[in-house]
């Protein structure tokens, strides 16, 4: 294949070693068609991202359908043989790479194998090489490096958490001033229902704002699953734009309120109901609510949904171990999350009151976004290379 992503080596005894990205994403039917350029990428592949950036090195191959047509196995028989040289063709990073066995037998020249040979490894002389360690994977130069490298979720829980409490303070100013929700979906439902009988009577617009929430809502976290889809989820450029995106929904949604473009209930008495206007900032922040739960889901932290509390509250209810001492992380996960929903609500419900306006509620909200896209590049540490692409063999019967 023109690109290196990644192999397998299989012993005799039937162990088997993986190395770099052995995916489904390269293709198991030798024969298809497909072009290259169009297979999905992986950060574990060869190549850079984004975009894919061609470092000048010649395939050994001369179009596409010659490349998938090579050998993606090299078999050695049911005993094997014994590996003793390396080809490698390499330049800023490891284009190509071919085996060598002690009966003068040659595997595939696998990846970009055009230019010339950067070297032999073979064992013997002053080297005394033993074995080969192999690191396939992402190209590291600087800041694009760190920002495609995966992330462990480490502190994951703390940036959702502060997720809870902007719930809190940005669905206490939607149902302040617009009577819906943005990020509590249920209650909007129920509102959607109420409105097919014109109910509530103080809120004539109740189907068009819930039904925009709701829709934005589903829409923001479609979007955050398709791109995860594409691309890894915990990467920490995936994580960075997701916090981003939202710190700048709600900056958008405070700006429509400073502007007069959306009304302000000052009083709470839901004067501002019957002007069809309160729809206006609504999109934004249900949006953003909608990336805020798909990224927990990311995170791998169901028991931290951020925008609802019913099913925690039951699982709190259900927990075996509720009474039990602090080592129980789940618990306090969720009793914290419903904690600091509830500030955030005070919090904004009394800001508001004091009549200095509910974009203030809204600065302030988008201030704790921004901490957390500080938190993604300053906090949550890279997952180890050893640990997603890295492997090392030594000069046993190997078979294929």
């Amino acid at each position: 294949m023109t690109e290196l992503g990644g192999f397998t080596v299989t012993y005799a005894d039937g162990e088997r070693l993986v190395l770099g990205a052995t995916t489904k994403h390269w293709p198991k039917d030798t024969t298809e068609a497909q072009r290259l350029k169009d297979m999905p990428r992986l950060e574990d592949m060869a190549t850079s991202f984004p975009p894919y950036k061609d470092w000048g090195e010649v395939a050994h191959v001369q179009s596409d359908e010659e490349a998938l047509a090579q050998a993606t196995t090299w078999d050695l028989g049911e005993t094997g043989e014994r590996v003793v040289a390396v080809s490698v063709w390499a330049a800023q990073l490891l284009n190509g790479i071919q085996f060598h066995s002690a009966s003068g037998k040659s595997s595939p020249r696998w990846g970009k194998c055009g230019n010339d040979l950067a070297g032999k490894i073979e064992p013997g002389g002053k080297d005394n090489v033993t074995g080969l360690k192999v690191v396939l994977g992402r190209s590291r130069q600087g800041l694009h490096a760190a920002s495609v490298r995966p992330l462990a979720p480490r502190y994951g829980d703390i940036m959702l958490e502060i997720c809870s409490l902007v719930t809190g303070m940005v669905d206490a100013v939607s149902f302040n001033n617009w009577g819906t929700f943005v990020g509590m979906q249920t209650g909007n439902t129920v509102l959607l229902g109420l409105s097919t009988a014109s109910l509530p009577a103080s809120q004539p617009h109740a189907a068009v704002t819930t039904i925009v929430s709701i829709g934005s809502f589903i829409v923001g976290a479609y979007i955050t699953f398709l791109v995860a889809r594409q691309f890894t989820p915990l990467r920490r450029l995936t994580l960075l734009l997701s916090f981003l995106a939202q710190t700048l929904l709600i900056v958008l949604a405070a700006l429509l309120a400073v502007t007069g473009i959306t009304p302000q209930d000052h009083g709470g008495v839901g004067d501002t109901l019957g002007d069809i206007s309160i729809v206006v900032a609504i999109p934004p922040l249900a949006f953003q609510s909608g990336v805020q739960i798909a990224t927990s889901r990311l995170l791998g932290l169901n028991e931290l949904p951020t925008c609802v509390l019913t099913s925690s509250y039951a699982d709190i209810a259900g927990d075996a171990k509720l009474f039990t001492g602090l080592d129980n992380p789940k618990r306090n996960r969720r009793i914290a999350s419903a904690v600091l929903l509830l500030i955030g609500a005070i919090a904004s419900g009394w800001i508001m009151r004091s009549g200095v306006g509910l974009h203030v509620v809204l600065w302030i909200a988008a201030g704790l976004k921004m901490m957390l896209v500080l938190g993604v590049w300053v906090l949550m540490e890279a997952v180890e290379t050893e640990e997603i692409g890295h492997g090392q063999f030594d000069q046993g019967q190997a078979r294929t």
